[in-house]
């Protein structure tokens, strides 16, 4: 029913607010035909005589910041506090000022002058339960996606994803306002290479090196190889290191024995070009070559381009040869492919 709040005939009232009625009472309402109701901002008339009977509450029902209604749910405790009568919850009597904490379904009956009032309310301080689905927690170079859902409420987000290593709450929130959240902590996403020491990519040395890895496992030229071992050997290597994660390291470098160091100084009195290589005598009669050695012309006993001077003989006084048809000014023709190096005894 909707509640009268105002009637007016010519001007008085003659029904006052519901509040200045007296508890426990019973009223008739006589309304005139030449009535009006002053109701929701507009006035409007009644057809004909009316009158009914009505009963107010048998008492009030007083509470001070907690109070439950009928049919509602509350997140935390509730105190039931009423001026007169006597009151049952869920059946057992209680006394005014009661507190009411535990989760539960409860049916309040306040009787007061032989009438009942029955409210019934729940408590739910539970808060949704989170269920975070399976996720990659191996060592891994890919990002980490996590997907989330609740048992009831909405979620903060459905799903987050881990880009680096750190930590991301998820948060749920019911009806009646409890909160959950779950803490999902991503320490297995690594997208560092191991790094590689004692060598850089496309170096070149003259000396043996050690070689260390951080971490992983490595080949070099396809060949198992340990952190800590040393590379002596004239050639050209490829090391190749990969982490749990699966991150990769490789570096490119040559050892070359027969390189001449940045700070040695040789003076050359004479130079020959042959091909694309390039033989040299010093002052002390030792030969050195260099450039392409595709076919072992530089005679170093490799087949290594050298890229620098190496020396290669002692007490040349010259150098003779023909190479992939370019002659020098003194050639042998009887061997397109041989380089003659002539030694102080006049050996070749």
């Amino acid at each position: 029913p909707v509640a009268i709040e105002k009637v007016y005939v010519d001007g008085n009232t003659i029904f006052v607010e519901p509040g200045e009625l007296e508890y426990g009472k019973t009223y008739t309402l006589v309304v005139p035909k030449t009535a009006v109701f002053d109701k929701t901002g507009f006035n409007e008339k009644i057809s004909s005589d009316y009158s009914a009977m009505f009963v107010t509450d048998a008492f009030p029902l007083t509470f001070d910041e907690y109070t439950v209604e009928d049919g509602k749910t509350y997140s935390d405790e509730r105190i039931i506090k009423f001026e007169d009568g006597s009151a049952t919850l869920n059946g057992v009597n209680i006394a005014s000022g009661h507190l009411v904490s535990e989760d539960g379904d409860y049916v309040l009956s306040i009787i007061q002058n032989d009438v009942t009032r029955v409210i019934n309310f729940r408590i739910n301080k539970i808060g949704p339960v989170i269920t975070i689905q399976p996720y990659n927690t191996a060592i891994t170079n890919q990002d980490i996606t996590i997907h989330a859902s609740t048992s009831s409420g909405i979620l903060n987000s459905n799903s987050y994803i881990f880009s680096e290593n750190g930590t991301f709450i998820f948060s749920a929130t019911d009806a009646e306002g409890n909160i959950s959240k779950k803490k999902v902590n991503i320490t297995n996403i690594d997208k560092e290479a191991p790094e590689i020491s004692g060598i850089t990519n496309n170096g070149i040395y003259n000396t043996e090196k050690i070689i260390t890895f951080s971490e992983g496992i490595a080949t070099l030229n396809g060949e198992v190889f340990a952190s800590g071992e040393k590379v002596s050997e004239d050639g050209e290597y490829t090391i190749n290191v990969i982490d749990s994660a699966g991150n990769i390291s490789s570096a490119n470098f040559r050892i070359d024995n027969n390189l001449v160091s940045e700070n040695i100084l040789v003076n050359f009195k004479k130079t020959y070009s042959i091909g694309e290589s390039t033989y040299a005598i010093d002052e002390t009669n030792a030969l050195w070559a260099w450039g392409k050695n595709t076919v072992g012309q530089l005679g170093d006993g490799t087949y290594i381009n050298r890229y620098s001077p190496i020396k290669v003989l002692e007490d040349v006084i010259e150098v003779y040869g023909q190479y992939m048809g370019y002659e020098s000014w003194q050639s042998d023709a009887s061997d397109t492919y041989v380089i003659y190096a002539k030694k102080a005894d006049g050996s070749l």
